[in-house]
């Protein structure tokens, strides 16, 4: 006799099953975007928040300009933020850190400050702090590009930075300040600034580096000199400095303390600097520059030395 199988079906509800799968599908949709929330957040932070990261544009003064994000308003998630920062033209920017925490253990991916002369160079700049490690960049230009990451959800809280903005004299125009390095002769050269058929256009510094030929020392004729009214010499001036024992002196002079019609110095090279950066539009500085002569006195010396010592007669 052949064996007979029993087939059971089993009654399934069609209401209780689709429960199951909506309940099924709501769990994993929960994880994906969960995923997608951390990943998200952890490669790739959100765009600055205006509230944290404040005024993306910075224009510096004369005086140093604070910076601080993160502290009193801690971030609350991942963000970015983007500073263009601006000083005077001919001038260069230095930003100093005096104290971060952008992670604890100094890891890019979990928060770093990069900074560049401009925005595409951001990605290839070696100016970058991690950590806590503080440290000072100088940018060689008038506009520095500043970001600050913050990724790690672990160390949002955390986050911050203080910092000090600082201009220099730097880098010049050279279309307006003529060439930089200058050589000193016996026939007397000139020195216009700005140059022949150009004007300011903005704040601005020129620096020249004057150096005689023949060693000696150089003389500055000032044939006209425009600087304004200042007391302290703080904005528009002339400064003059000497390398003296190894030391730079400098004087400074503007308008109500002008330098002598003819400055001599007592070494064989000079370094100019010229700021105008408040009354631009009235700075003018023509003058004419040379080797100073030598004296007969020195003459005679040279010459006797030259010629040496004339040797005693031996019997």
């Amino acid at each position: 006799m052949g064996v007979r199988h029993r087939i059971s079906y089993i009654n399934v509800n069609p209401v209780v099953m689709a429960n199951h799968w909506t309940r099924l599908a709501m769990i994993v949709k929960f994880f994906l975007l969960a995923i997608l929330a951390f990943t998200g957040s952890y490669f790739h932070p959100v765009t600055a928040q205006p509230e944290i990261c404040g005024n993306l544009r910075i224009n510096l003064t004369d005086d140093e300009t604070k910076f601080e994000i993160g502290v009193g308003n801690p971030f609350n998630q991942a963000t970015t933020c983007t500073y263009t920062i601006t000083g005077y033209a001919g001038g260069m920017i230095t930003l100093q850190i005096d104290s971060l925490y952008l992670g604890r253990d100094a890891h890019y991916n979990d928060g770093y400050l990069k900074v560049a002369e401009n925005q595409e160079s951001l990605n290839t700049t070696d100016f970058v702090a991690m950590g806590t490690a503080t440290d000072t960049f100088t940018v060689l230009g008038n506009v520095m590009v500043m970001e600050v990451k913050v990724a790690r959800e672990n160390y949002f809280r955390k986050c911050f930075v203080k910092a000090r903005f600082l201009q220099r004299p730097g880098t010049e125009q050279p279309t307006v300040c003529g060439p930089r390095f200058l050589e000193a002769k016996s026939e007397a050269e000139s020195l216009t600034v700005p140059v022949e058929n150009a004007t300011f256009t903005g704040p601005i510094v020129c620096q020249y580096f004057l150096r005689g030929i023949n060693y000696r020392k150089l003389k500055i004729t000032f044939e006209k000199l425009n600087l304004p009214q200042s007391e302290n010499c703080e904005k528009d001036y002339v400064e003059i400095s000497e390398l003296i024992d190894d030391k730079w002196r400098s004087n400074k002079y503007c308008g109500g303390h002008l330098p002598p019609d003819t400055y001599t110095s007592s070494k064989e090279s000079l370094h100019i600097l010229l700021s105008a950066r408040k009354y631009w539009q009235k700075v003018t500085v023509v003058a004419t520059y040379s080797e100073g002569k030598i004296t007969w006195l020195c003459c005679v010396l040279l010459c006797f030395f030259a010629s040496g010592v004339p040797r005693q007669k031996t019997l």
